[in-house]
């Protein structure tokens, strides 16, 4: 298998489009895979009190951080463990 990417989500981007047409179509015509995440308190992921992107606490940040870190080592790993090659990371914000 050849290498994967991982993507990040920008600031305030709770959907996948920016990134499938960005990048991920570019990518998946060289043969290379795509995982894109969805961030910690974004879309489906935020607490219902949320509004938009606008976090309820400054320790929220910090938390997001922090399993976005520990996401992508889990991903990379199994991506590793599944045979795929190079790996890559990718994040833009807007």
């Amino acid at each position: 298998r050849k290498g994967v990417c991982i993507h990040l989500a920008g600031t305030g981007d709770h959907s996948y489009v920016r990134r499938e047409v960005g990048f991920v179509k570019g990518l998946l015509d060289e043969g290379i895979g795509s995982i894109l995440l969805q961030n910690p308190f974004y879309a489906d992921r935020k607490p219902p009190s949320q509004f938009r992107s606008s976090l309820e606490s400054v320790s929220d940040l910090f938390v997001m951080g922090a399993a976005l870190i520990s996401e992508c080592a889990f991903l990379r790993s199994w991506a590793q463990s599944e045979g795929y090659g190079a790996m890559a990371l990718s994040g833009v914000s807007f």
